[in-house]
C-alpha cells in the first residue's frame, strides 16, 4: 500500500496492529468477574474500527490503517501476545508516523487511538446500569467524532477507576511521545 511503502516491516506492523492493540490493552486493563466484560469490550473495540473505517473522513493515512487493521481480522489473536509493549509501542508509533507523514496524520492517529481506548472502557460500563437508548447514543456521538472531527459528548461515559487511571496513562503517553527532546543546557 502506498500509504506504507516508506516504513519498515516493524514499524507498519505497529502503525497497523495498533488501533487493535490499544483496545485490546484497555480490555486488560480492568478484569471484571466472568468475561461478560471482555465480550462486550471485545464487540466494541471491533464496532469502533468498523465506524472508523467506514465514516473516518480527515486522514485518508488514518482510514488505509484501520481498513488493513480489520483486513487483517484473523491475525488478532497472534497481536494479543503483544499486550504487555502497548504503551511503549504506541510511544514509538507516534514518533514513527510523526516522521515519515505529516503531523496532522499523527494528530489524528493519535486521538483516534485514544478514542479506541475510551470506547472500550465504556463497553462494559462497570459503574451503572447502561440503557440501550444510551448505549446508542454513545455509539452516534462516536460515528459523528470519527466523521466530523468535533468534540464528543462525554454524557455516556461511565468507566471504572482503574479504566479511567489507564486512559490518562495512555494520554501521557502520547503527549510524551511527540515532544521534541530535551536540550541540556
Amino acid at each position: 500500500m502506498p500509504w506504507f511503502q516508506n516504513m519498515s516491516a516493524a514499524e507498519k506492523f505497529r502503525v497497523v496492529t495498533m488501533p487493535y492493540r490499544v483496545g485490546y490493552w484497555m480490555n486488560q486493563v480492568d478484569d471484571v468477574e466472568g468475561d461478560q466484560d471482555d465480550k462486550a469490550e471485545l464487540e466494541a473495540l471491533e464496532r469502533i474500527l468498523k465506524i472508523i473505517a467506514k465514516v473516518h473522513d480527515q486522514s485518508s493515512f488514518v482510514k488505509a490503517c484501520v481498513k488493513e487493521c480489520l483486513r487483517q481480522r484473523k491475525k488478532w489473536d497472534e497481536w494479543s501476545p503483544h499486550n504487555p509493549n502497548t504503551l511503549r509501542d504506541v510511544h514509538n508509533v507516534m514518533r514513527e508516523v510523526l516522521d515519515r507523514r505529516h503531523a496532522e496524520d499523527m494528530k489524528i492517529y493519535r486521538v483516534m487511538l485514544y478514542k479506541i481506548a475510551e470506547a472500550v472502557a465504556a463497553a462494559y460500563n462497570e459503574n451503572a446500569a447502561n440503557t440501550e437508548e444510551e448505549s446508542e447514543s454513545f455509539w452516534e456521538g462516536l460515528g459523528g467524532f470519527f466523521k466530523s472531527g468535533g468534540a464528543m459528548d462525554q454524557k455516556y461515559m461511565n468507566i471504572s477507576e482503574t479504566e479511567a487511571q489507564a486512559l490518562k496513562k495512555l494520554k501521557a503517553v502520547m503527549i510524551r511521545s511527540v515532544q521534541p527532546p530535551k536540550k541540556e543546557a
